[in-house]
């Protein structure tokens, strides 16, 4: 199989989909092609006549390409106005008011959000968005992205933000694999994340820590790695089915028995560093952050989140109309039992594999378990969780 071939054809064809899938305007679509075109072309050239001793020129090619892409799609989102700004995801348009808010020196965890939405075209439910769900460092690194891009371009979007770290997330995964070129183009150009990215998700957020999280393992960087799951778990809790699992695999991969101070180093960097993050929104408004960041998505009820989304045993039992969409039986019940018999299995597992990709799949394994009796499914989860096995296989 001739490998290099391959990376063009893929690239050329995920290049041209993405094109599709994000509905870009005709005029638009013309100009992109034309320059993104030109720019594959050279990419072709170096992979049919170049040497393999210029795998990293092509690499840098291929960069060029994407950058280019996303610089067009940035101006495409610099370049809306009005209510077609409002086309994003609900969790962009709650993060740029909680950042703002926070600029302000007011408190994002106290604020009733329902009325933020009055004059969009986003029509959430009902009972959904008095809350902001997410951990305090999604508003604390979009604050400085969102200063500078409300100095310079009169215009604050978090879809900036999102794409900011879904590049850098990018560039540690492909630093991490032999393959970069064919992992990146499936990372940069995935049919299922891309879109979500441009519509505001904040995943992207997440895997550029997950990602560092892997890459500082690698090079036995354990404290390093663990700081960097802190970070992830301060962004969003989405992360947190990797925390006991992370700390399972860390005890046997230092020898935590025969380097027992390390490995106490490490919890205490995690306890420390997640009290910094949290303490200070507690001591603000304790209700509102537990209120917020964990019972609205746990405990249901007309005061919480309703039972949305699909795949999922909730999901299911709403559907058949066997419970309420609002229901608050407490399926995070059944989350625990299963948690506590997974995380046993997995000791076991970690003794006997101690790749940082067994980590990986077994994060992705544990998620998928958990979201099974979750409350709520989003599309953005499985895009996701599509783009760490990605990594998991190119490892």
């Amino acid at each position: 199989m001739k490998k290099d071939i391959l990376e063009a054809t893929i690239l050329l064809v995920l290049l041209v989909n993405i094109l599709r899938v994000l509905n870009l305007t005709n005029q638009l679509v013309l100009i992109i092609l034309a320059f993104l075109l030109t720019l594959f072309f050279i990419f072709s050239i170096l992979t049919l006549f170049g040497k393999k001793s210029n795998n990293s020129i092509r690499f840098f090619a291929f960069l060029l390409l994407i950058l280019t892409l996303y610089i067009f799609l940035f101006l495409k989102i610099f370049s809306l106005k009005g209510e077609e700004r409002w086309q994003k995801h609900d969790g962009a348009i709650l993060t740029e008011f909680a950042t703002q808010a926070f600029l302000d020196g007011k408190n994002p965890y106290s604020f009733n959000y329902k009325k933020l939405f009055e004059n969009t075209n986003v029509a959430p439910l009902k009972e959904v968005y008095e809350h902001y769900m997410y951990s305090p460092l999604m508003f604390i690194i979009n604050a400085p992205i969102q200063f500078f891009s409300m100095q310079a371009f009169k215009v604050a979007d978090f879809k900036v933000t999102v794409l900011f770290f879904l590049i850098l997330a990018g560039l540690v995964g492909s630093s991490l694999v032999k393959e970069k070129i064919l992992f990146a183009s499936f990372f940069f150009l995935n049919p299922l994340f891309l879109p979500l990215s441009f519509y505001g998700a904040n995943e992207a957020i997440l895997l550029f820590f997950i990602f560092l999280v892997l890459f500082f393992l690698k090079y036995k960087r354990t404290l390093l790695s663990t700081s960097m799951l802190v970070l992830g778990l301060g962004t969003k809790i989405l992360i947190l089915p990797l925390v006991p699992l992370y700390f399972i695999f860390l005890f046997y991969y230092i020898k935590g028995y025969r380097n027992l101070s390390l490995f106490i180093k490490n919890i205490l960097v995690f306890l420390i560093l997640t009290m910094l993050i949290y303490l200070p929104f507690a001591v603000w408004d304790f209700p509102g952050l537990v209120g917020d960041v964990i019972f609205f998505h746990l405990k249901g009820g007309v005061e919480s989140h309703v039972i949305a989304g699909f795949l999922g045993l909730p999901q299911l039992l709403s559907s058949l109309q066997v419970i309420s969409p609002s229901s608050s039986f407490p399926f995070y019940i059944f989350q625990l039992i299963i948690e506590v018999i997974f995380l046993l299995w997995a000791r076991k597992i970690f003794q006997r594999n101690l790749k940082i990709e067994m980590l990986s799949l077994l994060f992705i394994i544990n998620l998928c378990v958990l979201l099974l009796f979750s409350r709520i499914i989003q599309t953005s989860y499985i895009a996701f969780i599509s783009q760490v096995f990605l990594l998991i296989a190119f490892f």
